[in-house]
């Protein structure tokens, strides 16, 4: 069973033209209150047949996104992410020309298995690319309506081919490490 997440941290990406390799990242932005993050992966299939049955299946992986909300985004962050500009002041002016950057995107969760031992577990996307999304803003009333801070991300695969990373660790510390080191290029593509 899996539930929760936590530490989500994005950074564009400086470089991605190394097809044995991670792209290389900027500095860091941690997404102060992650919600929710929901991915929608989508794959090509094909298949060839013969003799009267399936013979060769292949299933690709074309693209996916990450609908993520957040408690709180800061201006500065929202202006990184979605490529918009922004004053000295944190005014967000959004244009018909905005180009949001490509960068990764990273949180964890917790599992628990049969016998109730906790994991935590790192979600990785090497390579995403932000787009605004419309929000809900309503009256009080007499009950308040709460919205959180909604963020789409388009995964695409980088150089590598990677679209996604996860693995599985026995404290909240080493997953927080090691999200921090996908970053910082210190994890290793491993070839199949």
């Amino acid at each position: 069973m899996l539930y929760g997440c936590k530490g989500a941290v994005w950074a564009p990406t400086s470089s991605d033209d190394d097809a044995s390799a991670l792209p290389k990242y900027g500095k860091t932005v941690s997404l102060e209150g992650i919600n929710d993050a929901n991915e929608t992966l989508n794959f090509a299939d094909a298949s060839a047949y013969g003799d009267n049955q399936e013979k060769i299946k292949l299933r690709e992986f074309t693209d996916g996104s990450i609908d993520v909300k957040l408690v709180h985004q800061e201006a500065a962050d929202a202006a990184a992410m979605i490529g918009c500009a922004i004053d000295e002041d944190g005014a967000l002016f959004y244009g018909g020309d905005d180009v949001a950057p490509t960068g990764g995107f990273g949180f964890y969760h917790t599992l628990l298995d049969t016998s109730k031992k906790k994991y935590s577990e790192v979600v990785f996307f090497p390579k995403t690319q932000s787009t605004i999304e419309g929000k809900d803003y309503q009256t009080k009333e007499d009950n308040l309506n709460m919205e959180y801070v909604p963020i789409t991300m388009d995964i695409m695969s980088p150089l590598c081919d990677k679209y996604k990373i996860e693995k599985r660790f026995d404290t909240e510390a080493e997953a927080e490490e090691y999200l921090q080191s996908l970053f910082a290029g210190q994890v290793e593509v491993p070839t199949t």
